[in-house]
Parts: structure tokens; C-alpha cells; sequence
């Protein structure tokens, strides 16, 4: 699959429009493809005007159209959808939209970790497609077995099996493996979400550990490949609790 991804944007909201783009431009391996304004608009761009882009983020209620039925009317019409993702602020379109083979579902107002979680989750959907492995199984509701991130410029995937702890800088997170190590420029809060709750813990509000790696825990510290790693005040009870 290739490593850069176009994102189309349909919104009738301009505050959303702009929340959107401002995301997109801080996710590397993604690139806006345009900006529609209504489902009218998008079903020219996509249909009539052969525009090809690799995710959707469709807004599910707008004037003439709603965002259902573009995807019923262009799913009608044989167009191969990209990975859609539902952006909404009423949560009953939840069900509906994953009977049409949504992606993700977005409810308004989004953080940008919630938003990195869909685009995680479409960029799986994208791979999954792509490999005439997958194309007999639903790849929709396939979890990703790792994580992506932007390393020196270029994107990386690295097995969850693979990490033992991540550490906050601020607005980078170093991600250490046993052989090697990452720096990416999210926050410790975006990286856990991608990352699955059963296999790792925070234990510092800069620390983040798997939990098959931990070798001990000794006093107010864990200890990874002999490294002290210290549990913060706060994140006590709960590691003694789950380690």
C-alpha cells in the first residue's frame, strides 16, 4: 500500500471543516484531497468527476443528502468506497452506519486521539483490502496488531509484541523495543489509545509499560530488561492491582 493516504473531507459545518484539515495536517502519512460542503457536492467529485481518494470523512446529517445515503447511492452504483469514517453529533446513526460497511464512527466533538484511532483503524481497512489474503474475510472489524507511527521521516509499523515501554517528551514519545527504539511526534495519551488496554498500563503520567514485559516490580519502580522504571504516586494501586 502506498505510504501517503488522501483524506476527503464532506462538511457542512465550517468549524468542522477546519478541525478536520487541522488534524490531517498534523498526521504525516495523510494529505487533505479536498474539502466538500455537501453530499451533492461529494457524489460529483467522487462519481461524475472520477476522483479517487483512500478515506472518506463523511458528515451523516446534510442538507438534500445525508451521508447514509451518498454511501447507499454510490454503493448502489458499484463505486468502490475508500475507507469511510462517520463524523456526526447524534449517536443513533451508530448502528445504521456500520451496516454499510463504515470504518469508524466519529462522534462530535472528537479529540485528535480519537480522530489518530480511526485513522489507525481506516489505514488497516486500506492494508487488509489491498491483500488478496483478506479479501474473502471482513476486514472491517480486523484490529491492527500494531502501530504506526512517523519515525525520521518515515512510517513505521511496529508489532504491539515488540514494544516495552513508551516515554513522554512532551509532545514526542520515545517507543522502546528490545533491539531498537522510535521517537514520534504525538503525546503519550494519543499513542495509548492506539495501543490495546489488556496488554499495556500506564504507571506514570510519563511512562507507559507492556505488561508481558515487566520482569519485577521492586519498591515504587518496575524493572524492564533490568532497567528502573519509576511508578508515579498516582498510578500506584493501580499497577499493584494489574501487575
Amino acid at each position: 500500500m502506498k505510504s501517503n493516504l488522501s483524506a476527503l473531507i464532506v462538511e457542512d459545518e465550517e468549524l468542522a471543516q477546519e478541525l478536520l484539515k487541522s488534524y490531517i495536517a498534523k498526521t504525516a502519512w495523510l494529505q487533505c484531497s479536498g474539502v466538500c460542503d455537501d453530499a451533492m457536492q461529494a457524489l460529483s467529485v467522487l462519481h461524475e468527476r472520477a476522483v479517487t481518494t483512500d478515506i472518506i470523512f463523511l458528515d451523516v446529517q446534510m442538507p438534500q443528502m445525508s451521508g447514509l445515503e451518498l454511501i447507499r447511492m454510490l454503493q448502489a452504483s458499484n463505486y468502490t468506497l475508500p475507507a469511510v469514517i462517520l463524523t456526526t453529533a447524534f449517536s443513533e446513526y451508530a448502528l445504521e452506519s456500520y451496516d454499510l460497511n463504515v470504518v469508524d464512527y466519529l462522534l462530535k466533538p472528537f479529540s485528535f486521539e480519537r480522530y489518530l484511532q480511526a485513522v489507525n483503524k481506516a489505514t488497516t481497512w486500506l492494508r487488509a483490502r489491498n491483500d488478496k489474503a483478506f479479501q474473502q474475510s471482513p476486514v472491517v472489524e480486523t484490529a491492527p496488531q500494531f502501530l504506526l507511527i512517523r519515525d525520521r521521516n518515515k512510517d513505521v509499523e511496529i508489532p504491539f509484541e515488540e514494544i516495552l515501554y513508551c516515554e513522554s517528551y512532551g509532545n514526542y514519545v520515545k517507543i522502546h523495543t528490545r533491539k531498537t527504539s522510535y521517537m514520534t511526534h504525538q503525546t503519550l495519551k494519543s499513542v495509548e489509545a492506539l495501543l490495546p488496554k489488556s496488554n499495556f498500563c500506564r504507571i506514570h503520567k510519563t511512562i507507559l509499560v507492556a505488561k508481558q514485559a515487566v520482569e519485577s516490580v521492586s519498591g515504587n519502580s518496575v524493572i524492564i530488561l533490568g532497567k528502573e522504571l519509576p511508578i508515579g504516586i498516582t498510578y500506584k494501586s493501580q499497577v499493584l492491582s494489574v501487575l
